[in-house]
């Protein structure tokens, strides 16, 4: 989690803090693509190319990688105002 509400005020039976996280995933093991360096938006929204969206996932273009490499995954926050998701030296998501 990139940024996260306060825990003191996480209710008892809520699953996830309201949050902004970096996903760090690898392929799925069927094969099937699966970016990492997403973000993912449990209980708020983002501004998204200009535009406030409600996605719970916003997809990176980074590209799928297997469970067993070796992902070096950066982050640039700059308070309430910009995200950048960095995958190997690669700028995927901002």
């Amino acid at each position: 989690m990139l940024h996260s509400q306060d825990p003191k005020t996480i209710l008892r039976d809520q699953n996830w803090p309201i949050s902004i996280r970096l996903q760090f995933l690898a392929g799925l093991p069927n094969g099937r693509p699966r970016a990492t360096g997403n973000v993912c938006t449990p209980r708020t929204h983002v501004f998204h190319n200009g535009e406030l969206t409600e996605a719970h996932i916003i997809q990176s273009s980074a590209e799928t990688y297997k469970p067993e490499e070796w992902v070096k995954a950066e982050a640039i926050v700059r308070g309430n105002d910009s995200l950048v998701h960095i995958i190997n030296g690669k700028k995927v998501l901002e």
